[in-house]
């Protein structure tokens, strides 16, 4: 399997976007906003953070792992009935190899970790 190094191409927008959700904490801390809001953009930093390092060497697909981050969010707020969201993220999914910019394992990969690890945090701070 080719090993995939993270490029300047590659490391500036996810740097900005780190940076930008940082930001976004501390604004939101410092405006006092709503607890779940707060844990959002904690679940948001910390799955970042993990795919940016799981990124240096091999290229998950943040699209899924937003995606899938999403739906397990929007489940937990507001009711399993939402599960029917699910589909979007698969076909996320297939765009992201159809225009083969991932593997099948990277976007599964991605798919699944938004939802773990983004609702663990959110779930643990909320």
């Amino acid at each position: 399997p080719e090993i995939y190094t993270l490029s300047l191409h590659d490391a500036l927008p996810i740097s900005l976007c780190l940076a930008s959700t940082v930001a976004g904490l501390a604004i939101l801390l410092a405006g006092r906003a709503p607890r779940d809001v707060v844990a959002l953009d904690v679940a948001m930093l910390g799955t970042l953070f993990a795919c940016t390092i799981v990124t240096r060497w091999w290229k998950i697909s943040l699209h899924c792992t937003v995606a899938g981050g999403a739906v397990a969010t929007i489940v937990v707020l507001y009711g399993p009935l939402l599960l029917v969201l699910v589909p979007f993220v698969a076909v996320i999914a297939w765009a992201r190899v159809a225009v083969g910019d991932h593997t099948v394992w990277q976007v599964i990969a991605g798919s699944v970790l938004g939802p773990i690890l983004g609702g663990a945090v959110f779930l643990l701070i909320r």
